[in-house]
């Protein structure tokens, strides 16, 4: 079990995590020095994107602090259905849609997807499956680097990148410009904006 670590609407509640073996949820001291960084209000009525949503936990953290919808991306439906399951079970279903699609397929250049009161992204966890983030030739880079021409992303949009801390990215990445990086043990969190 998961607690989530902050906020006021969800604070220690419990996130049980499907047993799948996908999931590789960020570690609570993490997520804690990341709202810490960000500020607690950050999220305070904003549009959130859980990109590879696993447990939801990034997205519920968003919520407990406020967040006015969080839209979770995976493609494994028990993932998903247990995101659906904690918000129904803690009241905030309104505030969540999930997303049984490949992300990296609909958050491009031209993309129909729109948050529910057709606004930008204000907040976006990027936490992809290792494998996936840690060849820097893969299809993930592809597509990070081109999330500047997404319809739903703009000048206050803040993407925020889980991988390991041994991955050495560049201040610059396609269309993002990287403002903060840091390192807890084995992992890492780097925080982007758009570069327009």
């Amino acid at each position: 079990m998961l607690r989530i670590s902050g906020g006021e609407r969800l604070k220690n509640r419990k996130l049980a995590v499907p047993e799948t073996g996908e999931i590789r949820p960020m570690i609570e001291r993490t997520r804690m020095a990341l709202f810490s960084i960000i500020g607690q209000d950050f999220a305070k009525d904003a549009n959130v994107l859980d990109a590879f949503a696993g447990s939801g936990l990034l997205g519920f953290e968003a919520i407990s602090r406020g967040a006015g919808h969080c839209s979770f991306f995976d493609l494994r439906r028990e993932h998903l259905d247990s995101i659906r399951q904690h918000a129904n079970a803690w009241g905030v279903s309104e505030l969540v849609r999930t997303e049984a699609r490949d992300v990296m397929k609909t958050i491009v250049a031209g993309s129909r997807f729109r948050f529910p009161d057709g606004k930008d992204a204000r907040l976006v966890f990027l936490d992809p499956p290792h494998a996936l983030s840690d060849d820097r030739d893969s299809s993930y880079y592809y597509w990070m680097e081109r999330l500047d021409e997404a319809p739903t992303f703009g000048p206050e949009t803040l993407i925020v990148f889980g991988h390991h801390a041994r991955l050495d990215l560049d201040d610059e990445l396609g269309g993002l410009r990287k403002l903060d990086h840091r390192k807890y043990g084995k992992v890492a969190i780097s925080m982007w904006e758009l570069r327009t």
